[in-house]
């Protein structure tokens, strides 16, 4: 069962399960937006969240795993209720109705943030401390996700925003100073990532993995160099980058506690250097926002 499939990650998950061979079944709303996943919609069930009983539903498709990628970003909006829906009570749902249905492995993906950082990470947290409580009758892997960028990335995400900027000609880009470091990593390898875990089985218990490139760059690397790519994909470059001209969020975490060591242990390892990532998401984004002539 997956959970968050038309989300960006989630329209990337799906695709690597099936080449993988696994029978998904996707649990949707019926307001869900299938644009995402239309290539795939025809291989998996989709099921309405609302239908039945979570419990009813995993049983009727004898669920084994439950892979729950669904969040609320809580980007643009004050609706903690609404975040919390999401983040906190959906999760806390699946895992009651997988422990009593006979699920054997729960897959959770999780944020690298610290909880005192904004609503969603603290929202995201709160869930997670939960996850002990079911490990003693579930396998659980908990996933801490580096910062993900690729194909498909949300307009309210960090790369799209600033792709847009270059898009479209703006004179300066402000930004902060750019030292905060991050593990950029691609989202192709992060659902690769996430295959490798479940082809690892689960093992009794709780089991934590941070899924990232095992490198972290700063942010003005990371800007600095899908400038530079976006120049050589796109044939121009008119934006300044102009480091400095924001201040830092207030909590902001510098350089945040990562280490993919037990990840790369399963075998795991990035495909993508950061500059072929950068390239193959500026191609995409290209195809989808052809440069305006004349401009």
């Amino acid at each position: 069962m997956l959970t968050g499939a038309t989300g960006f990650l989630g329209s990337h998950v799906l695709p690597a399960l099936l080449a993988q061979g696994h029978r998904v079944i996707v649990l949707i709303r019926s307001s869900s937006n299938l644009s995402p996943i239309a290539a795939c919609t025809d291989d998996v069930v989709l099921v309405d969240i609302e239908s039945a009983p979570l419990q009813q539903i995993m049983a009727t498709h004898g669920i084994d795993t439950v892979v729950h990628l669904a969040c609320d970003q809580g980007r643009g909006s004050t609706d903690i209720a609404a975040l919390l829906a999401v983040n906190l009570t959906l999760g806390i749902r699946l895992l009651q109705a997988a422990r009593s249905s006979g699920v054997r492995y729960f897959l959770n993906a999780d944020t690298l943030l610290d909880a005192g950082v904004n609503a969603y990470a603290l929202s995201k947290k709160q869930f997670t401390a939960w996850l002990p409580s079911f490990s003693g009758t579930l396998s659980i892997s908990n996933l801490r996700l580096g910062n993900i960028y690729g194909p498909r990335e949300p307009a309210s995400g960090f790369l799209c925003w600033l792709l847009q900027q270059f898009a479209h000609r703006v004179a300066r880009v402000e930004l902060t100073e750019g030292a905060q470091l991050r593990d950029f990593v691609h989202v192709a390898d992060v659902s690769a990532a996430i295959v490798a875990v479940l082809n690892h089985g689960g093992d009794p218990g709780l089991a934590e993995y941070d899924v990232g490139s095992g490198e972290l760059l700063s942010v003005r690397t990371f800007v600095e160099t899908a400038q530079s790519v976006f120049q050589q994909e796109a044939g121009y470059m008119s934006s300044q980058l102009a480091f400095g001209a924001l201040a830092y969020r207030p909590g902001e975490v510098m350089t945040p506690q990562f280490d993919t060591c037990a990840l790369f242990a399963l075998g795991w390892r990035p495909a993508l250097s950061l500059r072929d990532g950068l390239a193959d998401t500026v191609r995409a984004f290209l195809r989808e926002n052809p440069p305006v002539s004349g401009l």
